[in-house]
């Protein structure tokens, strides 16, 4: 089972509006719905930050394994940080082979290789073709095929962690559609994200069904 759960944020709001600034900001007020007593193992909470224009605002999209509280926004000092009362759903995820999905994944595609001093370090892709590239190796890894895709390149995302130096991530949109090829590996996908700095607001991978599919391969 997991829950997802849609906070809609008050922009008029000083600690919504740093948080919508600061990655790691926002993963920590989030993290006040999942208290560690009694411990909660193998929690992996994502989280994403999205704006939708149609509406004209901005919501966080939050999903774990364990049922979130989101009281404490009630607190004197937490109030006015949302727009509404947040909205839960449990749900199941089951995926059926060769179903096709509209899919939306915020990430951060990187690659990983050796310095001189023998340290392994992380690289940001910033090329679409060879995000394309890492998106198609994640998603086959994931049990899916790849039908139709778009890329929307956001650019940098900085955010400190406390006591570290800051953290510097590219962000990049994918949206298209994809087909089912192996159910359990793509469930355990969207259990467990898409890529590195989920702490970050990355990661996420949103379903919808979709009743036909298009096969053309777009980088914008």
């Amino acid at each position: 089972m997991l829950y997802l759960s849609r906070l809609k944020l008050n922009i008029r709001n000083q600690e919504a509006r740093r948080d919508m600034t600061q990655p790691y900001e926002l993963h920590r007020t989030i993290e006040n719905a999942f208290p560690h007593d009694p411990p909660r193992p193998n929690e992996r909470v994502l989280f994403r930050l999205d704006y939708r224009p149609r509406e004209k605002e901005w919501q966080v999209l939050v999903q774990s394994r364990y049922a979130p509280n989101w009281a404490f926004f009630q607190q004197e000092d937490r109030r006015g940080y949302l727009q509404a009362e947040p909205q839960v759903i449990a749900f199941e995820p089951r995926f059926f082979k060769d179903k096709t999905y509209h899919f939306r994944l915020l990430a951060n595609p990187t690659f990983k290789t050796t310095n001189d001093k023998g340290h392994k370090v992380r690289f940001n892709l910033p090329s679409g073709e060879k995000q394309l590239d890492w998106l198609s190796r994640k998603l086959t890894a994931a049990g899916v095929m790849l039908l139709d895709i778009g890329i929307v390149q956001q650019g940098m995302r900085r955010s400190r962690k406390m006591g570290e130096d800051q953290q510097t991530h590219f962000a990049v949109l994918f949206e298209g559609i994809l087909q089912v090829v192996d159910p359990n590996k793509l469930r355990l996908v969207v259990e467990s994200g898409i890529g590195s700095a989920k702490g970050y607001g990355f990661g996420l991978l949103s379903l919808a069904p979709t009743r036909g599919s298009r096969s053309t391969l777009r980088v914008a």
